[in-house]
């Protein structure tokens, strides 16, 4: 019989992602596999004829999959697989600090296989750029008011916030000046001006 994997869908290397199996049998016995190949040495798991909650834990990046084999039968596949992300490089904004009215987003390098994804006041924007390793990643000059940060996500839920933040300053209003006289003595109170 098949059965699907279960558990965490896959964060980041380094951290745990639980996989378990949705079934199994008595009698059979079901191996981890890593990129499709047995990890060494080889994470194997008796059938219970139930569900295996907590069935294999990785920490890892790769793809990971469970055959299934009884005595010399061919093994045979589960269904779905989890991915384990390599965690994103860490860069640095080109510009930090204090900006009015507008300024350059911008990080001094990124890496291929890598998406980066805009937030202002932690929330995102909706804008993202493909990293491509050795090259500066840009927004563009932003106007809006705000704490501007940017993530890197490898994929799944592996996302990491990026070194620095730009903030763009609300640009003073303007106001229109009022008197009820042009002109006044140095000594005269400023009565009458608005």
């Amino acid at each position: 019989l098949v059965f699907n994997l279960t558990g965490d869908p896959g964060g980041c290397a380094g951290s745990t992602t639980i996989i378990g199996l949705s079934g199994s049998q008595t009698g059979i016995r079901y191996t981890l596999l890593r990129n499709g190949l047995p990890l060494a040495p080889s994470v194997e798991i008796d059938g219970t004829g139930a569900p295996i909650v907590n069935a294999f834990s990785v920490s890892n990046a790769g793809v990971y999959t469970v055959s299934a084999r009884s005595g010399s039968c061919p093994p045979v596949l589960m269904n779905g697989s989890r991915q384990v992300y390599n965690v994103p490089t860490i860069h640095n904004f080109v510009n930090t600090g204090l900006f009015c009215p507008t300024a350059e987003v911008r990080l001094d390098n990124s890496n291929t296989g890598t998406t980066y994804l805009l937030y202002r006041n932690g929330t995102g924007t909706g804008a993202s750029r493909n990293g491509s390793t050795g090259s500066q990643v840009t927004f563009g000059n932003q106007s809006m008011p705000g704490i501007y940060t940017i993530w890197a996500s490898t994929g799944g839920t592996c996302m990491v916030e990026m070194n620095g933040q730009l903030t763009i300053q609300a640009q003073p209003s303007i106001y229109s000046l009022s008197a009820n006289r042009l002109s006044y003595c140095a000594s005269a109170p400023l009565s009458g001006v608005t």
